[in-house]
């Protein structure tokens, strides 16, 4: 057209004129456009400066809660929280952190799941003047190790549940869940020094050198996202449901967004949401704001478009958005304006964004990412950092205060990405180059091109193919490897990895996919392995990605054995996961996630089910029914999928695995000092309370047995079997122990940790009885005197510090203490399930008359209570055991025998106990993969 013509007539007069007033100047490096337009595109296209708030976040916060302290702030279920509440609590948690040393530059870790308890961490953390570090709960141990180290974090907030996951030296650690929220404590707002030049947080991303890599983000960054801009106005009236995970850098916007602005931050429940989860939330507490990955908002589209419709606003992004996609939701959503969201982590989660008009051409060939929002720039240059022609390809810059000040311990990087502003009229402005090919548009739009390198995003996160490459070239069967990104319209983007064997041995798909689980994040892990005699290289040497064969269709390359569906049941959920895998055929004892399954397909998976059979399905029956045989069995059973009881907390190893029952609480947390202990070389598997949806009235200990039997028998089939259990998990290891006996296998071992029998305290007299506790009471009296007596001076106030650090970090493990701490001190609510599991295991153990034990029973007994702990030495439970009981006296107490440092008394002394039953016993111990662990639905699956 004509103003085409005219823009290359304007070009081809500016290079005349520049030859001519240059003859030697490189034809690379003269300019392409005219002054107007180098006027528009760097000029009047970067016209975004709008005030905002010169403030830290907590300070932002803290106007709002004076401004409306009984506000909603945070709605987590059923339950809610108020701003003065929100406030009062993170003060709380901002003076004890203080106490720690926290202060600005200070960096603190936080490996929680939403809940209150992960705001309020995020919001302690900034008043105490600190960065928070999220780490996402299902990090791999060795990311997570490196993660921790690198951070340099001073603590770690997290949940008893999650003690597990953190690296063993590890000790700086304080359990939210276990944090004392009385008033009695300190509840004003602190000075926190903080500036708004101040970090605010790190958020680690992919890198590709094979580790991670984390992003530094200032107070400012956050401030200029939320205020001044023009693409979102947020006020009291919205209600925003976050997502992303706190590791996930939107998790910025989707909880600072309605806490700075007085509206309300609706928390779901687990890692990720189903479909109808988030239907339900949105209908429920009126959300006005949602953000998704353009996959989740892809899948959703297609299968539940309704539940988004009560929406006012939709920003989708973290990838390309796909034309087809927005005009359907479009059509089905009128009243849902659409936004295109456009940030990598280094610009503070958005620096462009797009409203996407009524009137999208479906026959479009992309989604613009639009304009650059308030306080931002944004640039396209050539590679001799000169901006281009309306039009033409280039690399994206961006500038502005939302730069994150660059990559923690990493200089040398930082100075490559971030580089002075050639345009800036500030001292010190900078411009960050972030690998995206883009073009202006003639109206001042941005189009994404894709990347200038190995970088990718999938599902919304950013991955380097390069870390991928480098960690599977660390198995010690691979010689070479490289990752490339594939998609397909039916199921998305998908990763697919080429690897050369080293000895013609090839490691099998399940086994690749076991060891990079470990090692990397479920999203980076690919969906297919492909080998090849030799990867294609250019005559450089460089591998030619190109070259490469295409993924087979719809096929894995394991040869394995193909069960077909043996009913209507098992044929339709067969069609739901060659629809949604795009792989054919998939035999009924397919593994999901080693098909390629992830957790987004996951959900597509359970909302196909709930459409086919009109069954709800929660999210986690894909974790504990992974396969179609056990997921039409939960179908045709007409219950609930359960999850299981058994935790590996140490699966690795040579020795045969001891099974330790849970105690008061219900929970197996306790254990791990225990396992730690006995060395790495001893399997151990703890059994937690199962959840058993209001039938605990018919709960006894026979039926926990026997349910804890039948678990334990699917991770090691046959015995011998060594078993154990703590206080009330005693009970039930002993009934464990008849059962297993009953149906003719063998027990090896069978350890009480301070178990006595209840039975026997029943047959007392009153006198005898009282005689006891007095006898138990003097006892105690007796040892905590003459401890103190025999200390000098100075040791004595040691010991008393000593004494009530060694209370506050049991409480962090020990259920009874956290209920001690309710009814007498009334300090905090004892959480629902605890008080439940307490009153139940009372009530059974009260009950309970053990019969009598064809086998030894080996006892480790408790010595700082048990010296004059009644009239028999055995704890009654002589009459029962008819080979007699091994008595083994430990130090500590009832509450502290598990914990260290006592613990290692114990474990050495344990140790010797299993070698003598194992020489016994000749018989091996194999035994089955169980499951890691997952965080579901906020608690240990």
């Amino acid at each position: 057209n004509a103003g085409t013509i005219e823009r290359m007539l304007g070009h081809y007069l500016n290079l005349l004129k520049a030859v001519a007033e240059n003859p030697e100047r490189p034809i690379s490096r003269l300019p392409l456009l005219t002054l107007g337009e180098r006027e528009q595109i760097l000029v009047d296209w970067n016209k975004t400066s709008r005030p905002y708030p010169q403030s830290t976040v907590q300070e932002l916060f803290e106007r709002q809660a004076e401004s409306s302290p009984d506000a909603v702030a945070l709605i987590f279920g059923d339950e809610k929280l108020s701003y003065a509440e929100l406030n009062r609590r993170a003060n709380l948690l901002a003076h004890r952190l203080r106490e720690l040393g926290v202060q600005a530059e200070v960096k603190v870790g936080i490996h929680l799941d939403r809940s209150f308890d992960l705001v309020i961490g995020l919001l302690g953390i900034l008043k105490a003047g600190g960065v928070y570090v999220p780490l996402d709960v299902e990090t791999p141990q060795d990311r997570m190790t490196f993660m921790v180290q690198d951070s340099g974090i001073r603590v770690l907030l997290t949940h008893t549940d999650f003690l597990h996951r953190l690296p063993a030296t590890w000790a700086n650690t304080l359990c939210l869940d276990s944090f004392n929220f009385t008033p009695a404590q300190p509840s004003q707002n602190l000075s926190s020094g903080a500036t708004p030049d101040n970090l605010a947080y790190v958020i680690y991303t992919s890198g590709s050198t094979g580790e991670p890599k984390g992003v530094e983000i200032p107070h400012r960054g956050i401030a200029r996202l939320l205020f001044g801009q023009e693409f979102i106005q947020l006020g009291a009236d919205d209600v925003i449901l976050p997502t992303a995970p706190a590791a996930f850098d939107l998790s910025t916007f989707e909880i600072w967004g309605p806490l700075l602005h007085g509206g309300r931050c609706v928390l779901l429940p687990g890692k990720v949401a189903t479909a109808s989860d988030i239907g339900e939330a949105i209908r429920k507490h009126q959300v006005t704001t949602l953000w998704l990955t353009s996959t989740l908002f892809n899948a959703m589209i297609t299968d539940t478009p309704e539940v988004l419709a009560p929406l006012r606003r939709l920003i989708v992004g973290g990838e390309a958005l796909s034309v087809s996609h927005i005009c359907r939701a479009q059509q089905l959503l009128p009243k849902v304006e659409l936004i295109n969201g456009y940030g990598p982590t280094e610009a503070t989660t958005f620096a462009a964004t797009y409203r996407i008009p009524r009137d999208t051409n479906p026959d479009a060939a992309s989604i613009p990412i639009g304009k650059p929002i308030a306080n931002t720039q944004a640039f396209i240059l050539d590679q001799h950092l000169e901006p281009v022609p309306i039009g033409v390809p280039g690399e994206l810059y961006l500038g502005g205060p939302g730069l994150a000040r660059g990559y923690l311990n990493q200089p040398e990087f930082t100075a490559r990405k971030f580089i002075p502003n050639p345009w800036g009229v500030g001292k010190g402005e900078r411009i960050y180059q972030t690998g995206d090919r883009a073009r202006w548009l003639a109206d001042g739009n941005i189009e994404f091109l894709g990347r200038n390198d190995h970088q990718v995003k999938i599902r919304g996160f950013r991955v380097e193919l390069g870390e991928i490459e480098r960690v599977l070239a660390w198995h010690p069967e691979i010689q070479a490897a490289v990752a490339v990104l594939t998609e397909r319209p039916d199921i998305g983007k998908q990763i697919v990895a080429y690897a050369v064997s080293r000895n013609g041995h090839q490691p099998s798909d399940h086994e690749l996919r076991a060891y990079l689980k470990g090692k990397l994040p479920s999203y980076m892990v690919p969906s297919d392995f492909i080998f090849l005699e030799a990867l294609p290289v250019t005559s450089s040497g460089k591998v030619q990605r190109r070259a490469l064969p295409a993924p087979p269709a719809g096929a894995t390359q394991t040869q394995r054995q193909i069960v077909s569906p043996r009913d209507r049941v098992e044929d339709e959920l067969v069609r739901i996961w060659e629809a949604l895998l795009g792989k054919s055929p998939i035999s009924i004892r397919d593994n999901f996630y080693d098909l390629g399954g992830h957790s987004l397909l996951a959900v597509r998976s359970v909302a196909a089910i709930e459409r086919t059979f009109g069954k709800k399905l929660p999210l986690s029956a894909l974790i504990n029914a992974p396969t179609i045989e056990q997921l039409a069995a939960i179908l045709k059973d007409h219950r609930p999928a359960q999850p299981s009881s058994v935790v590996a907390i140490q699966s690795g190893g040579t020795k045969p695995p001891l099974f330790c029952v849970h105690g008061g609480g219900g929970e197996v947390l306790r254990f791990i000092p225990l396992a730690h202990a006995l060395g790495p070389d001893q399997p151990f598997y703890g059994l937690r309370f199962p959840e058993f949806d209001g039938m605990l009235s018919q709960v006894t200990i026979g039926l926990l047995a026997q349910r804890y039997v039948e678990e334990i028998c699917r991770v090691q089939p046959d015995g011998p079997y060594y078993l154990s259990g703590a206080s009330f998990g005693g009970l039930v290891a002993l009934e464990m122990a008849r059962q297993l006996k009953q149906q003719g296998r063998e027990v090896a071992l069978l350890v009480l940790f301070d178990t006595a029998n209840p039975a026997f305290y029943h047959t007392l007299s009153l006198m005898e009885s009282l005689k006891y506790r007095v006898q138990r009471l003097g006892g105690k009296l007796r040892y905590l005197g003459g401890t103190l007596w025999r200390a000098t001076p100075g040791n004595k106030l040691r010991m008393l510090g000593q004494t009530a650090s060694s209370l506050r970090k049991r409480i962090s493990y020990s259920a009874w203490d956290v209920t001690y701490r309710y009814f007498f001190w009334r300090q905090r609510p004892v959480p629902v399930r605890l008080r439940d599991n307490l009153k139940l295991f009372s009530a059974l153990a009260k009950a309970h008359r053990p019969q009598p034990y064809d086998g030894l029973i080996t006892l480790f007994k408790a010595v700082e209570q048990s010296a004059e702990f009644g009239p028999d030495p055995s704890l009654g439970w002589a009459s029962v055991a008819r080979q007699g009981v091994d008595v083994h006296e430990v130090p500590g107490d009832h509450m502290t025998i598990l914990d260290e440092p006592r613990v290692a008394t114990l474990a050495d002394r344990l140790r010797a106990c299993i070698d003598i039953a194992q020489m016994a016993s000749s018989k091996p111990q194999p035994v089955r993969e169980v499951p890691e662990l997952h965080a579901a639905e906020g608690r240990l699956a």
